[in-house]
């Protein structure tokens, strides 16, 4: 299976769908996905799922930079409660910080 596939979307849709995913950072449930000042913008989606009666799972799927992807990361914890912006965006954040960590 190839690793990279055309999913047939328009530079537009793909254009919005980026806006939104970087809109969640900034603005939403993703907040603590933001790397801060040095590191590239982030983008990506918080997510909190159900498992009664466990605790809920808490989610977080990422990409940065942005505006041109080089990497996707995927928090997924289980049975953690909370949710995925407060979960799981941190341990995104740390993880990117380390890829991205400027060189010295």
């Amino acid at each position: 299976v190839p690793l990279r596939q055309k999913v047939g979307l328009s530079p537009a849709t793909l254009e919005i769908l980026q806006q939104g995913l970087r809109d969640v950072v900034v603005y939403g449930t993703g907040g603590n996905a933001n790397l801060g000042p040095g590191f590239p913008p982030t983008a990506g989606k918080t997510g909190t799922a159900e498992d009664p009666p466990r605790r809920s799972h808490a989610w977080f799927v990422g990409y940065a930079p942005y505006d041109r992807p080089e990497l996707v990361v995927v928090v997924f914890l289980e049975n953690s409660g909370g949710g995925g912006g407060s979960r799981a965006a941190p341990i995104f954040r740390e993880l990117m910080r380390a890829y991205f960590r400027p060189e010295s």
